[in-house]
């Protein structure tokens, strides 16, 4: 957790002035703005579109056809003219297994949005929470900038009366240049992870509304727990599932894969000649000879749609297994340094400030002295800082493992 300190800097820092009306953006509304927005979701949604027209294209079956055919004789003149429905029926199943391997792209292709979306969704959040911990980084050393050009300030006018050295002057200027430097550092920073943020989300960057928000993490549960709400809710490990099962389904369908084409077609057969007409029927049966093709070519895109969902869906719960472990592993020690570090430096640091303060005032400290004080101060705090940002990153890395980013 963020400590008091930081916590008020950034509050202050993000409060709306009475002069500005400009909207905000939380967490929420970058969540909402990446899943609806991003290119990379659009371009993962198109891939399920053509899949899905491949599918839908192997479901077809063979269209019948209506021909007409014509003989003439000259000497003696005679004709014959002959109306023929022709209507191919494919009795085999591979229309059947077609349309499976293709629903096995399509949900897999339906897996590859689920975590280009997931995957979207967190480097917005990673943009956001960057800008916001460069927010409080430029807030930090401001304040810090602040209590030095006065401390500045009160040195140069115990100067001018004759109390006081050139050096401390000088000393504490180049300080104040140094906190000042990190102030255009920090906010150098925040530009950039604006910008970044408003490229993942479509936005022009100008028009970026101000982020409002904070670093703070939560205490990861038991792995485990963790585990299973990930193999329940993460829409990859769904969509690997169905291609699975869709996938053995299209295997088992190809036994019947041989069966010959059968052809069939009836149609009117009209002749005539110089002395007379007659009309009767045409018909005919044609059944395909399975040698050289015999289904072997469905028999095999089914066996390796149904090996490549399986790999795919290992490799995505192995994937998924080690991104919880991981992320909570991450998330569990920054939470832990964090706490031991604050605890430890909080009273010391206090205790520090004070003697250094009240010693320079009374001549007992020099203000190289004083300054070490600050500075250790302000790197106490930077650190927090640090390592409230490194808990936050792996609590949003948690969140994408188990599924909570979709």
């Amino acid at each position: 957790m963020v400590n008091r300190t930081l916590g008020a800097l950034l509050a202050m820092s993000l409060l709306p002035s009475a002069a500005s009306a400009q909207a905000a953006w939380t967490e929420h509304d970058v969540v909402r703005m990446a899943r609806s927005r991003s290119a990379d979701v659009a371009a993962a949604e198109a891939e399920v579109a053509v899949a899905r027209s491949e599918e839908i294209g192997a479901s077809l079956r063979p269209n019948p056809s209506l021909g007409w055919e014509r003989e003439q004789v000259f000497s003696p003149d005679a004709s014959q003219d002959v109306v023929r429905w022709t209507q191919p029926i494919d009795v085999s199943s591979r229309v059947r297994a077609r349309t499976a391997i293709a629903r096995v792209r399509t949900a897999l292709a339906r897996a590859e949005v689920a975590a280009a979306r997931a995957d979207v969704i967190a480097r917005a959040l990673e943009a956001f929470d960057d800008a916001i911990a460069a927010e409080l980084r430029r807030a930090l050393a401001a304040s810090e900038l602040s209590a030095l050009t006065e401390a500045a300030r009160v040195v140069r006018s115990r100067e001018a009366g004759g109390v006081g050295a050139g050096f401390d002057v000088v000393r504490l200027e180049i300080e104040v240049e140094l906190v000042r430097s990190r102030v255009a550092e920090a906010q150098a920073s925040r530009r950039a992870a604006e910008a970044t943020l408003a490229s993942i989300v479509g936005l022009d960057a100008a028009r970026m509304p101000r982020l409002v928000g904070n670093l703070e993490s939560r205490d990861p549960e038991a792995l485990g727990v963790l585990l299973a709400r990930a193999r329940r809710r993460r829409q990859e490990l769904r969509a690997g599932r169905s291609a699975q099962s869709v996938a053995r389904g299209a295997a088992r369908s190809t036994s019947g894969s041989w069966w010959p084409l059968v052809t069939v077609s009836a149609g009117l057969d009209m002749a005539r000649d110089a002395r007379e007409s007659a009309l009767g029927y045409a018909g005919s049966v044609t059944i395909e000879v399975p040698i050289s093709s015999r289904g072997q070519d469905v028999d095999a895109q089914a066996r390796a749609a149904a090996t490549l969902a399986s790999a795919r869906l290992a490799a995505i719960e192995a994937h998924v297994e080690r991104e919880v472990a991981v992320a909570r592993a991450q998330l569990a020690s920054a939470r832990a340094e964090l706490a031991r570090f604050d605890g430890e430096t909080r009273p010391r640091m206090e205790a520090l400030r004070v003697a250094a303060e009240s010693g320079y005032r009374e001549g007992a400290r020099t203000i190289v002295e004083l300054l070490d004080a600050r500075r250790a101060s302000f790197e106490i705090e930077t650190r927090k800082l640090e390592l409230a940002i490194a808990a936050r990153r792996a609590d949003v890395a948690l969140r994408r493992a188990t599924g909570e980013l979709r």
